[in-house]
């Protein structure tokens, strides 16, 4: 099964295309639960729901973002979510994967994100960049180890 899809994400999960233009087919089954679970993730961090960080990630997490001087654990981006929540809020997102790659209970997404934010007293910006996540399955379900956004 090939290792890469495309696809654009606009709140569900829509059927990957290869990357080659000749070849249409579906994503793999593992690859669209991946999928879900960075698209899910999403939609719960953006709505403010500050529990997705327990539910999708794995207690060993780290992450960073660009802004970051150091990656954060768990607890950190648990923290820091909490405290985006304050400050802005999410007008509409979108997810372009350009790449997953899965051996085992581990898998590799490469993707590009847009988030249009509102900030205090209307003031509105979209942010895009990419980011690379690594999930681990345990006991059938996808959590974040890892990953770096820029953006």
């Amino acid at each position: 099964m090939p290792a890469q899809c495309r696809a654009v994400l606009l709140g569900s999960i829509a059927p990957c295309v290869f990357a080659s233009p000749l070849v249409a087919q579906t994503c793999s089954s593992e690859q669209q639960a991946v999928l879900a679970v960075v698209e899910q993730s999403y939609v719960d961090a953006l709505g403010k729901d500050a529990t997705w960080v327990d539910r999708f990630t794995h207690p060993e997490v780290l992450s960073w973002g660009s802004t970051e001087p150091v990656p954060r654990d768990q607890a950190d981006t648990r923290r820091w979510a909490e405290y985006g929540y304050e400050n802005s809020t999410a007008l509409i997102h979108s997810i372009a994967p350009v790449g997953i790659a899965l051996r085992g209970n581990v898998a590799v997404v490469h993707y590009y994100k847009t988030i249009a934010r509102e900030y205090g007293e209307g003031r509105r910006e979209t942010h895009t960049g990419r980011c690379t996540v690594t999930l681990t399955r345990d006991d059938d379900t996808w959590r974040y180890l890892g990953w770096l956004c820029t953006g």
